[in-house]
């Protein structure tokens, strides 16, 4: 039989620090059938260079360009031509480790499992923090709504495509599964799900395969209305999956209601703030039905936040700045 291959896609822009580091831990795995897509979303500094010479010194690379779109258009540009039998994804300022891609495939292969989920590290200020992942095994199989509850709440593979490998199928044939151009935050978040209800078996280790750079120039960092899709791609979630999952995703669009009033306040966006204060509310009894799924500190914003909504964003931000 013949090694499956994996297609690893990475978007790219204003990375020329992190780039190299990032194709390198790709080049780099003890899995070698790999072929990397690296798309250049129109990146004003070198990286668009860097790609082309990787292309040029390794065969397994490929480049494309574009003007400057987002992410989502780039990984979807990069599923045009992906023709591996597993799909991967990298950010650009983040790396994998050595051996991440064999153990992907083994558990997927051992599972016979159309998505694998590994651990990740988060680096925060040249700081390693591991992620606790609140299941019983080391390795495992979820079926795909314990698999979405799991991504949606506190202490599980978050949403993120990095830390996952996926079948190809999902990304071929009829209705081709796609990123929504029209969001640029948690647009992994959207398809995950999308792709985890089409799936029938979800495998996971709590392996730590995956090397996350905590930036604070990063869009998922500010408060801009590309931030805000978040709340757009969380809506969708809760319109396509079952109850459960949708109450959950209605408990997560809270949340971040909440927190974005608390970025409006820092920013004195009174109007902002009042939208976003009534978005909120809207949904707080979800958040109540749902909230073992938050960390201790969120439970705590949303109870103050129900007494009274600026002091718990006063509050909120006086512990951001103190950290």
């Amino acid at each position: 039989m013949a090694e499956a291959k994996v297609s690893v896609i990475v978007p790219v822009y204003k990375a020329e620090n992190y780039l190299k580091k990032c194709v390198n831990s790709l080049l780099n795995q003890t899995y070698k059938n790999l072929e990397i897509i690296l798309v250049d979303d129109g990146s004003p500094d070198a990286c668009p260079e860097i790609c082309e010479a990787y292309a040029k010194k390794d065969s397994r690379v490929k480049v494309l360009h574009q003007e400057n779109r987002g992410a989502s258009a780039a990984k979807n540009a990069a599923l045009e031509i992906a023709c591996g039998d597993y799909m991967g994804f990298a950010d650009s300022d983040d790396w994998a480790a050595r051996d991440m891609f064999q153990n992907l495939v083994g558990l997927a292969q051992k599972y016979n499992a159309e998505i694998v989920m590994c651990n990740s590290r988060m680096l925060i200020n040249g700081k390693e923090k591991l992620s606790e992942i609140k299941l019983p095994f080391q390795e495992g199989v979820l079926k795909p709504e314990e698999a979405m509850e799991n991504i949606l709440s506190d202490g599980g593979y978050c949403g993120y495509m990095c830390n996952k490998l996926y079948s190809a199928k999902f990304f071929k044939g009829e209705n081709p599964l796609r990123f929504d151009e029209n969001i640029f935050y948690c647009e992994d978040l959207l398809l995950n799900i999308k792709s985890m209800l089409r799936a029938k078996k979800i495998a996971y280790t709590k392996q730590a395969e995956y090397y996350y750079l905590y930036r604070t120039d990063s869009i998922s960092h500010g408060f801009s209305p590309k931030t805000l899709t978040i709340l757009k791609a969380l809506k969708q979630i809760a319109e396509i999956t079952p109850p459960k999952i949708s109450g959950l995703a209605r408990a997560l669009y809270a949340d971040h209601a909440l927190n974005f009033c608390c970025h409006a306040m820092a920013k004195n966006y009174k109007t902002a703030f009042l939208v976003l204060g009534g978005e909120y509310k809207k949904s707080r009894a979800d958040f109540e039905r749902y909230k073992s799924h938050f960390s201790k500190p969120h439970r705590i914003r949303a109870q103050l936040a129900g007494l009274n909504l600026k002091l718990a964003c006063r509050m909120w931000n006086y512990a951001k700045r103190m950290r």
